[in-house]
C-alpha cells in the first residue's frame, strides 16, 4: 500500500508540524469567549464534522449545530454550539459563535 502525502498517526505525531499552534479567537455576540493557542479546532459544517490542524488551508464556513471542539496543552475545551461562521488562514482561527 503506497503511503501517498499521508503519514501514519506515530509520524505526524513526531513531525516538526507538531509544535506549531493554531491562534484561535471565539467571539459571541456578546463577548471574545476565547483568545488563545489550541492544538486543533473540531466543528460541524454542511458537509459534516471537520478539523482544522496548523498549516490548514485557507478556509471558511457556516457551522451547523453541533459540538465546538477545540484543544490545548492544558486543556479541551467542548461548547454546544448552535450556529456560527469559521475562518482560517494563516494558523489563525476566528470562530463568531451562537452558543
Amino acid at each position: 500500500m503506497s503511503k501517498g502525502c499521508w503519514l501514519p498517526v506515530s509520524e505526524a505525531m513526531t513531525s516538526s508540524k507538531s509544535a506549531e499552534l493554531l491562534s484561535v479567537r471565539v467571539v459571541t455576540p456578546v463577548e471574545t469567549f476565547y483568545n488563545g493557542p489550541a492544538l486543533s479546532l473540531t466543528a460541524n459544517n454542511a458537509k459534516g464534522q471537520f478539523d482544522v490542524l496548523p498549516g490548514h488551508a485557507k478556509f471558511i464556513a457556516l457551522l451547523t449545530p453541533g459540538d465546538l471542539v477545540f484543544r490545548t496543552s492544558q486543556k479541551d475545551y467542548q461548547f454546544p454550539l448552535k450556529r456560527g461562521l469559521i475562518y482560517v488562514s494563516d494558523d489563525d482561527v476566528l470562530v463568531l459563535a451562537n452558543f
